[in-house]
């Protein structure tokens, strides 16, 4: 008699379960065809020569990492579940990105649906295995701590994420997140294609590649990914900061590293930077003096983990949320006796523009009388009084950490494109009215000098409450307003 499809796969997954070789249970796919306007089919890989090659792939630290990270993910978003955790792989050629939402196929093409999993597309190439994976497991974990389900993202910007841009609220965090993940390992990991890939440790001079010396900087850019710019200067907090190039140049301004470090993003900027997300997460688990990855790191990442969870079961996200200040607030509620140091850490790097607008002309000041080396001039007496008020502030009211907050924006510059080669299709310039920098408004057609400083003076003393806001306050002329749609 013919099984039913759901005991048939179920039968081929202990089978497969039975022959892995790790912890969680790995299942490697390849695809199918899919029906039209159905979830993406696959069907496990079953041939042993695959899958003691695919296992080989994945015995490195960084994949190690991933797959132990994800265990514990799902077992704070599963804690009821008596199955064991299920790490899918899809071999797919050119896959480096995670997903949510297939069906597994049997030879007889009977399916069953996976609709609310997690899982990761990777190119069948064993140097992405120590790589892509780890980053890509970070959305995975996003995706299993909230249900089974994808980060929301409103796509505000022309041009998909990089560290250095600013995007929009759900890309930046599910991003930094994800990219933390790799700042982690570039700190810890000793495996030397890692360290090559992120830290500078071989100085090649006179060879033929992109990563010699001549081309270095330039390197990092290609790459998109600016795997470089993921650990130091993810590390260093550089995103906290405006970009250094201010003229109407929307690549320059976006994806450049160079910092103006006496210029503060704002709170809704920051919002929108993967890269601060990224200095944020990495900086709370390894905040203090840890050369290695050790029990207070693992367990500072398992209380990470608990409050995103909670963080999401409470208030389901939407493409608008604050995320990292609902962290925080849940963080101050959960862990108090961590309080007052996850705060400190997220006060320091913020420099305190969530609390307190004058944080931006008290930074400015300081930092502009230390390059003059004027040590009469800067300040400490009154940044350090400044720093306890924003803490008691905020320990009194976490509320506050919203005060300065406004919504995201959308508009468009249909008439103006914006084209990032490699991906060969250009999109009108897009961004947000309450964040975008000065580079990005400098380029909408017609817009003055003396309407942008307008227009951001304006959303410093209040962001734009909507559109009818944005166009009573924001100083600009008719012309000008006729270059802008707001498609949301």
């Amino acid at each position: 008699m013919k099984l039913p499809v759901v005991l048939t796969l179920i039968l081929i997954i202990f089978r497969a379960l039975a022959t892995a070789a790790s912890n969680p249970d790995v299942f490697f796919m390849e695809p199918v065809d899919s029906p039209e306007n159905k979830l993406p089919h696959y069907r496990l890989v079953t041939e042993e020569t695959r899958l003691n090659t695919y296992r080989q792939w994945i015995d490195n630290d960084a994949a190690k990492w991933a797959l132990d990270l994800f265990d514990r993910a799902w077992k704070i978003a599963k804690p009821q579940a008596v199955s064991p955790t299920a790490y899918y792989i899809a071999m797919v050629p050119g896959g480096n990105h995670a997903d949510v939402g297939f069906a597994l196929s049997n030879a007889s093409g009977e399916e069953m649906a996976f609709p609310n999993s997690t899982y990761i597309k990777l190119d069948p190439d064993p140097a992405v295995f120590k790589t892509t994976l780890l980053h890509e497991t970070g959305h995975m974990v996003l995706a299993l701590l909230n249900g089974g389900k994808k980060i929301p993202q409103k796509g505000i910007a022309s041009i998909p994420h990089t560290t250095a841009a600013l995007t929009d609220r759900g890309t930046a965090f599910d991003e930094g997140f994800a990219i933390h993940l790799e700042t982690l390992a570039a700190h810890f990991l000793k495996d030397p294609e890692i360290q090559s890939r992120y830290n500078h440790q071989t100085f090649q001079v006179g060879v033929p590649l992109l990563l010699g010396e001549y081309h270095r900087t330039a390197g990092d850019l290609l790459s998109y990914s600016q795997t470089a710019t993921r650990y130091f200067e993810v590390r260093e907090n550089y995103f906290a900061f405006a970009p250094a190039f201010k003229g109407a140049d929307y690549f320059r301004t976006q994806m450049e590293k160079s910092r103006d470090f006496s210029e503060l993003r704002d709170a809704n900027q920051l919002l929108q930077s993967e890269g601060f997300y990224a200095s944020f997460f990495f900086s709370q688990l390894v905040r203090g003096n840890h050369p290695l990855f050790d029990d207070v790191v693992s367990g500072r990442q398992n209380k990470m983990l608990e409050v995103l969870a909670d963080v999401f079961r409470e208030t389901p996200p939407d493409d608008d949320s604050p995320y990292l200040v609902r962290f925080i607030e849940r963080y101050l509620t959960k862990y108090p006796e961590e309080g007052k140091e996850v705060l400190d850490t997220f006060l320091d790097l913020s420099h305190g523009v969530f609390v307190d607008r004058k944080a931006t002309k008290l930074w400015h000041d300081h930092y502009l009388a230390a390059l003059r080396m004027d040590l009469a001039e800067k300040n400490n007496e009154a940044i350090e009084s400044a720093r306890q008020n924003w803490r008691e502030q905020v320990l009194a009211d976490p509320k506050i950490l919203y005060s300065h907050l406004g919504p995201e924006i959308p508009a468009e510059a249909p008439g103006t494109s914006i084209l990032l080669i490699a991906f060969e299709e250009a999109a009108p310039l897009s961004f947000d009215v309450n964040t975008a920098e000065e580079g990005v408004l400098l380029c909408i057609p017609g817009v003055t000098d003396s309407e942008v400083r307008t227009w951001i003076t304006q959303r410093h003393s209040k962001p734009f409450a909507d559109v009818a806001d944005f166009k009573a306050r924001s100083g600009l002329g008719v012309a000008v307003l006729k270059e802008l749609q707001f498609p949301h």
